[in-house]
């Protein structure tokens, strides 16, 4: 993968991984609370383990585990990298030479981007028309009518409690904003108030999806899309994948997943549509262009059949994108170096802006 950090590594815990997992070839980055390596070993090759180092990782990684248990079983085998060990802080997986397609995307090979990203696309639209879906209890039905409220709080909670027991992510907030009034703690206020005076009540009772689905991802980006290559074709694997359990199953909303594209890798932080005052590198351009993203999805007739009884999904992908760039403000602050917190200021900056379109409804 182009990313890895190659050479000696230390893994963190290494002690709480089998001995045959204990050879560390290089390190992936990470946000902070995990730790993932590349690792050498004589039984099965080389393979990747990911290590929890809080508690929040944890419970991360062990929704994992049970995610790719039971959508292997429920829905394909061939989604999911098979788990070859697991405990309460790690996870062994195969490793996949190919990499991700953020990183193909890298290379320039945009068609190949655009094959894989609608093989995702038809998992993810085909799992949500799967027959599980069909039966809706009362609770799927209130879990569907608060997913977009649960999903903002959640992540502002989240940002919150970043800000308070992290000294830089302190001292961030109470900086300047760049080219704006006050400071970023003051810009964070005014951003989310669509979700502190209850604004998202109103907006859920009129967006909310009329249900569920089954989660076929759950953090949709080209950076979880990894790319197994096969003769004469090539397969995707979705990792880093979660869902909101009922009934021994996980549900998301797969409008939230075409959100998260379209956060990432349409809209990223570092592109310069839009947003070149505040990220780092202006020249950057997009992996993915929007226009291509909604045409692959207008391509794929399950998508279509979704739309066709979810007259707010438009709406409700922005308010989804808001919901991602609040969570990554505090995901950036805790994996920023001092002075290094240009990304979450961008991401702020892209947050206000969101916040304004909601503003106007």
């Amino acid at each position: 993968m182009l990313n890895m950090q190659t050479g000696p590594a230390r893994c963190h815990r290494v002690d709480i991984l089998p001995t045959h997992f204990r050879r560390v070839l290089g390190t992936f980055p990470t946000d902070g609370g995990r730790c993932v390596h590349l690792v050498s070993s004589e039984r099965t090759g080389n393979v990747v383990v990911k290590v929890a180092t809080t508690d929040e990782n944890v419970a991360a990684l062990r929704g994992q585990v049970r995610h790719q248990t039971v959508m292997s079983s429920l829905y394909s085998t061939k989604l999911y990298p098979p788990v070859l060990a697991a405990s309460r802080d790690f996870l062994v997986t195969p490793y996949y030479r190919s990499g991700s397609v953020a990183e193909i995307a890298q290379s320039g090979q945009g068609s190949v981007v655009l094959r894989h990203v609608s093989q995702s696309l038809r998992h993810l639209f085909s799992c949500a028309s799967l027959e599980a879906t069909s039966t809706l209890s009362f609770r799927q039905e209130e879990m569907a009518k608060d997913f977009m409220i649960t999903e903002a709080r959640t992540r502002l909670a989240r940002l919150r409690q970043t800000i308070e027991n992290h000294h830089l992510a302190a001292r961030w907030a109470d900086a300047a904003m760049p080219r704006r009034r006050g400071s970023h703690l003051e810009e964070i206020t005014r951003s989310v108030d669509w979700i502190v005076s209850g604004k998202i009540n109103r907006l859920s009772r009129e967006l909310a999806p009329r249900r569920l689905a089954l989660s076929a991802h759950g953090d949709l980006t080209l950076n979880n899309i990894l790319v197994e290559e096969k003769v004469p074709t090539s397969s995707v694997i979705f990792i880093d994948t979660r869902g909101r359990w009922h009934a021994g199953l996980p549900w998301w909303d797969p409008m939230m997943d075409l959100a998260t594209l379209i956060t990432f890798d349409c809209r990223p932080l570092h592109s310069a549509s839009g947003y070149a005052k505040y990220a780092e590198d202006a020249r950057y351009e997009a992996p993915l262009v929007e226009g291509s993203l909604l045409s692959l999805c207008y391509d794929e007739p399950h998508f279509l059949s979704w739309i066709a009884r979810d007259d707010a999904w438009k709406k409700r992908v922005e308010l989804y994108v808001a919901v991602r760039l609040l969570g990554n403000i505090g995901s950036e602050l805790k994996s920023a170096r001092p002075g290094q917190e240009s990304r979450a200021t961008t991401a702020l900056a892209r947050l206000s802006e969101q916040a304004r379109i909601i503003d106007s409804w």
